[in-house]
């Protein structure tokens, strides 16, 4: 009888050790798949995270597909530094003047546009101010700035092949500005042989230059109405804005516009952020910005503020954005 107890109570045990032994074997499993899942979990849900910062931000998902695509540094050198550097002209309003009641701040059209432009990809603007145009695309040529936000024209950078313009973002109407008492400049053919106050360089001075006139490339916007009106130069191809907004400080001036300029194609009077063709992948990012702000109305605004209602409404540049 004893045997048989005996007997019993060992088959007893084995059967508990065995039980034991599946427990741990399932426990084991199940530990190790659930380390399995916790492992490829953080992949998973990095994979969903990108794809839903892709759709809640499509501005940055194309930004990144550029530097992914990138075969140069120019725009992760710019995000790398947190700044980018831009050659402009300093004595330009309403594009790019110093505010009268902040004597160290820049201010103007194209100064706000590469500040917006700039905020789109998370960095600040350094500007280097020249005093005259001369100069200044040698300066992007050198590499002294990487960009120039001065809504260069492509009549400008054409013969540059080394340079490109962004899409398009600035429109302007060029006039031809005499003194009051003049009765001889009256169309492009008779400003051949006169004295202007442009240089050559400037889209407004190749306008002077291939219509015949003695260009002087020292003298900028304020000096070329001075020179007009004291009789040392003739006239002074630029901006209908900046001329009404000239007159408007100074009305008794003694100067007028003989005429608009009108080329033939509309193109050479619209330009864009301009920077050097082998920085590729700063360009594509500019373009993506700045049709960003052109589609939310933030250029559009810019532009009425600085150049006036009815500048806005006439160029054809923003006609496609009035009605967003």
């Amino acid at each position: 009888m004893k045997k048989k107890l005996l007997a019993l109570l060992l088959v007893a045990m084995m059967v508990i050790g065995a039980i034991g032994c599946t427990a741990t074997e399932t426990t084991t499993t199940t530990t190790t798949t659930t380390e399995e899942t916790a492992t490829e979990a953080p992949a998973e849900a990095t994979a969903t995270e990108e794809a839903v910062a892709a759709e809640t931000d499509p501005f940055q998902a194309q930004i990144d597909e550029i530097l992914a695509n990138a075969t140069e540094t120019s725009l992760a050198d710019v995000l790398d530094a947190g700044v980018v550097t831009i050659g402009v002209e300093g004595n330009w309003t309403p594009y790019i003047y110093y505010d009268p009641d902040d004597p160290d701040k820049l201010v103007g059209f194209h100064v706000e546009v590469a500040e917006a432009i700039a905020s789109k990809l998370g960095v600040t603007c350094e500007f280097d101010v020249a005093s005259q145009f001369d100069g200044i695309l040698a300066g992007l040529q050198a590499g002294r700035f990487q960009v120039i936000s001065m809504g260069l024209k492509n009549s400008t950078i054409k013969d540059y092949p080394d340079l490109t313009n962004t899409i398009f973002y600035n429109q302007d109407m060029p006039v031809i500005i005499v003194n009051s008492s003049n009765t001889d400049i009256v169309d492009i053919a008779s400003m051949n042989g006169k004295k202007a106050g442009n240089s050559t360089t400037s889209s407004y001075g190749k306008i002077a230059y291939n219509a015949g006139c003695d260009c002087n490339p020292d003298l900028d916007f304020a000096m070329a109405m001075m020179g007009i009106t004291n009789g040392t130069i003739d006239l002074a191809v630029n901006s209908y804005v900046v001329f009404s907004q000239y007159m408007e400080q100074y009305p008794d001036a003694p100067l007028k516009i003989a005429f608009y300029y009108e080329p033939e194609n509309i193109e050479d009077l619209q330009g864009g952020v301009t920077l050097r063709t082998a920085d590729q992948s700063l360009i594509d990012a500019f373009n993506v910005a700045i049709q960003e702000l052109l589609d939310d109305g933030t250029i559009i605004t810019l532009a009425r503020q600085y150049l006036g209602d009815g500048f806005v409404e006439n160029a054809a540049l923003y006609q496609p954005y009035l009605n967003k």
